[in-house]
């Protein structure tokens, strides 16, 4: 359920990943940055819409599919948190890997998948599905957090929907 709220992403990521593409093999920049930035800002107000109504309606959303489900009201509203961090910085990775640099986030995607592991293994036995969703959260933070990181050393870019930093001059692409 906490997937839909990153519908918009899944809606926007075939139109702007092209774009990517063409605008790092012109080495346009700015409109690289600004094109991301965009996208992001929109998936970004669009997911937290709809991660805030989930979230309200957790109860009745889970109670259409089973009375058996509303006990993990606590873990949808974890999730919908999780899915608003990844649309933060939603086109990092998709950025990174049609610029030749998947393999940064292959590592980031791979440590990231560690972190929900280990999390998970902590977290699940005390909390339960609410432990799984938060070892998720988890994942999700050092995958953006990592990703971000490696847009902004590799192409010079801020791909999270801040955009550019006021004080962080653009770094030329490697």
């Amino acid at each position: 359920a906490a997937a839909l709220t990153v519908l918009p992403l899944t809606c926007v990521t075939p139109a702007i990943s092209p774009q990517i593409a063409r605008l790092h093999a012109l080495r346009d920049v700015e409109r690289l940055r600004r094109d991301v930035t965009l996208a992001t800002r929109a998936v970004f107000a669009a997911s937290v819409v709809g991660a805030a109504a989930l979230a309200v309606a957790a109860h009745q959303a889970l109670a259409l599919v089973g009375s058996g489900f509303t006990p993990g009201v606590s873990a949808l509203r974890i999730l919908c948190i999780a899915m608003v961090v990844s649309s933060v910085a939603a086109y990092n990775g998709l950025s990174l890997t049609l610029t030749g640099h998947e393999q940064s986030a292959m590592r980031a995607t791979a440590l990231s998948l560690a972190v929900s592991v280990g999390l998970g293994a902590l977290l699940i036995p005390r909390w339960g599905l609410s432990g799984a969703a938060t070892a998720t959260l988890g994942g999700i933070m050092v995958r953006n957090a990592l990703n971000s990181w490696s847009t902004r050393t590799r192409l010079g870019l801020d791909t999270t929907v801040l955009g550019r930093h006021p004080g962080l001059p653009p770094r030329a692409p490697r």
